[in-house]
């Protein structure tokens, strides 16, 4: 099925990933069969064994030394968000761009590697030059860095990962500014049909204990 094959931005639209009835939909626009349904399509991907809904992500977990401080200093700040906000302080969360993927095709899923191309990111191992320069010259930046392999500390992975099921996943751009034209033609839409509230309930003393029977565990 060539078209599960192909991204959706090739049709004109702003999802990233395919899903069955958008499939169909887009299957009767481009006059490929007149009425299919998605159980239809689902049974076509089936049988040539082509699963565009699936991503498989690889990355090699481990807690580093810093982990224990650098979690505490951000968690802190989560807690005490609306009490460093009185003092004059606001606590903001910066996501980065999603790396290249290996498009799905008969008898292999799509692939992405479970790494990030850093464009805001302070860890000076990983940081770019322009974000490394943008902190020297804004001394009223205190940068709170996550722990390598720790993105699920950061709370705008929660808001990317809601955004990016329909607008970003799957997808990768060749420049920061190809980023943010997409952002910027496709946050409206989120807005108006997705978006919604959410609560951080993991603390630094949640946190400590994880990481007492982490750490044992691993010993």
């Amino acid at each position: 099925m060539p078209l599960a094959c192909l991204e959706p931005l090739a049709k004109g639209l702003h999802i990233t990933p395919w899903s069955s009835p958008e499939l169909a939909r887009q299957a009767v626009a481009d006059g490929i069969v007149p009425h299919p349904s998605a159980r239809t399509v689902r049974r076509l991907l089936h049988e040539v064994d082509l699963q565009p809904h699936r991503t498989r992500y690889w990355k090699t977990a481990h807690v580093e030394a810093c982990f224990k401080r650098r979690a505490e200093q951000i968690l802190g700040c989560y807690a005490n968000a609306n009490r460093l906000r009185e003092k004059g302080f606001w606590v903001v969360c910066g996501d980065e761009m999603p790396t290249p993927i290996r498009r799905a095709i008969p008898g292999a899923i799509e692939q992405q590697e479970f790494e990030y191309i850093l464009i805001q990111d302070g860890d000076p191992s990983q940081t770019a030059a322009a974000t490394a320069q943008y902190f020297q010259t804004h001394p009223r930046w205190r940068p709170r860095f996550t722990p390598a392999h720790a993105p699920w500390l950061n709370q705008a992975e929660l808001l990317n990962a809601a955004f990016s099921y329909r607008y970003l996943k799957r997808r990768s751009w060749p420049s920061r500014q190809a980023l943010i034209d997409h952002v910027e033609t496709a946050w409206p839409a989120y807005n108006r049909l997705y978006a919604h509230p959410f609560q951080w309930t993991w603390t630094n003393q949640k946190m400590r204990k994880w990481f007492a029977e982490h750490v044992v565990n691993q010993a």
